[in-house]
């Protein structure tokens, strides 16, 4: 299923972003965008691209473009149980991010661009408590 594919590219995002909050020392969520956004644009495999990162008051966001024939319904719709499951993965296997995130009380957004159409998948903040 495409969207598991989605799933699993969140989790390979939110694990080299950890990398770059080790090395960044926990400033404010633009300071973290800003040099999460030094690696972009990157190919993350099946036609997935991270093009840039910045930040929107308290999110991190990610902006990636995606095939024309992804299920954006699929994404923005995406039940909570599947944050959820992004949120543990990211805990069990980047604390620091985890910590991160709680500390700067900052969540996490991704935005996925077709050509005709985007989706947005949230992690609040208060779930990273």
């Amino acid at each position: 299923m495409k969207t598991n594919k989605f799933i699993l590219g969140l989790v390979a995002l939110v694990m080299g972003f950890g990398l770059m909050l080790q090395s960044c020392g926990g400033v404010t969520a633009a300071g973290l965008a800003a040099q999460a956004n030094e690696g972009c644009p990157q190919d993350l495999g099946d036609g997935v691209i991270l093009q840039k990162v910045d930040s929107e008051g308290s999110w991190v966001v990610f902006h990636c473009s995606v095939p024309e024939d992804t299920n954006l319904d699929a994404i923005s719709n995406a039940p909570q149980e599947a944050k959820m499951e992004l949120v543990q993965e990211l805990k069990a296997s980047d604390k620091d991010l985890f910590e991160g995130c709680a500390a700067l009380g900052v969540g996490i957004k991704y935005v996925y661009q077709t050509p005709s159409g985007k989706a947005t998948i949230e992690l609040p903040a208060e779930l990273f408590k």
